[in-house]
């Protein structure tokens, strides 16, 4: 897909959110936000350059504020419906180089906007180039800015177990997190590619920051964890097998994740979900809280 094929397909689907969200009918525009927001993560056109990253970045995550206050009790109404509409021209010219997003947005630091607002912190989104036979970019976040002692959350991610490590092409880890609804809290990030393969383990030894502060996770959320590869022979990504960490257990130390079959569940629901493999072959991550 092209960026220009992309940016049409992303201006429609926000218009037709935003005019959900302006007729007040919430689960809908609440829905239409979500579907954006997977889009504009995992189907990115390829050849993105670091300020691009950075924008679409932002957009993701001042998205997923808006799914967060559609469904929230809290007094404070920001970002508006009247703010979404804000976004429409940002997006339209999200590969033009001449387009940043509104001010209204900046303080949504929890979903990682103030965090990326800065030259320096588009270029830490995306410091790693395009790499390997797909052209895939990271966007990974830098810190968020501001934080309480004890909020702030690190995820490594070490290794994953699976039986046929060697054989994934440019494998890297999709990491979200949802709501107990399957509602997105914060921008979905792509890690860089494994650094190795070897029987039985893809090793990434990766750093990610988590977007939303530890005492602002809704109980019953979860970390999500997808391991994407690239099909060669069809020119597409797939996610191989995926793991959560409910909120409860977002606890410093080293944590041994099972695998589930795809796709990703958000809702986590016991009846919909099952075990990829019978092997003890895990996800392996360690959690540091500052």
């Amino acid at each position: 897909m092209s960026k220009a094929q992309a940016a049409s397909q992303w201006c429609a689907k926000l218009d037709s959110a935003v005019e959900c969200d302006g007729w007040g009918q919430v689960e809908e525009a609440s829905e239409g936000y979500e579907r954006l927001t997977m889009l504009m993560t995992e189907q990115a056109p390829g050849g993105m350059s670091a300020a691009e990253q950075g924008l679409v970045a932002q957009l993701v995550a001042c998205l997923a504020a808006r799914v967060q206050q559609l469904h929230s009790t809290a007094l404070d109404q920001s970002p508006s419906a009247q703010d979404m509409k804000a976004l429409q021209p940002v997006l339209r010219g999200v590969f033009s180089g001449a387009t940043s997003v509104p001010a209204q947005f900046a303080r949504h630091a929890g979903a990682g906007v103030a965090a990326a607002a800065s030259a320096a912190s588009a270029a830490a989104i995306a410091a790693v180039p395009d790499q390997g036979a797909s052209g895939h970019v990271p966007t990974l976040l830098p810190p968020l800015p501001g934080l309480r002692p004890g909020t702030s959350l690190q995820i490594q991610i070490e290794k994953v177990g699976l039986k046929d490590a060697e054989e994934y092409i440019d494998p890297f880890f999709l990491v979200s997190m949802y709501d107990s609804e399957g509602r997105a809290l914060c921008a979905h990030q792509k890690t860089a590619l494994a650094l190795r393969r070897r029987p039985q383990y893809v090793n990434f030894e990766c750093s990610v920051h988590a977007q939303v502060a530890l005492d602002k996770i809704p109980a019953g959320s979860a970390l999500c964890f997808e391991f994407i590869h690239y099909k060669q022979k069809k020119d597409k990504w797939s996610c191989r097998a995926w793991a959560f960490v409910e909120s409860e257990d977002l606890v410093a130390g080293p944590q041994v994740l099972e695998l589930y079959q795809k796709p990703l569940d958000p809702k986590r629901k016991p009846k919909k979900i099952k075990l990829f493999t019978e092997k003890e072959l895990y996800l392996h991550i360690n959690l540091a809280i500052t």
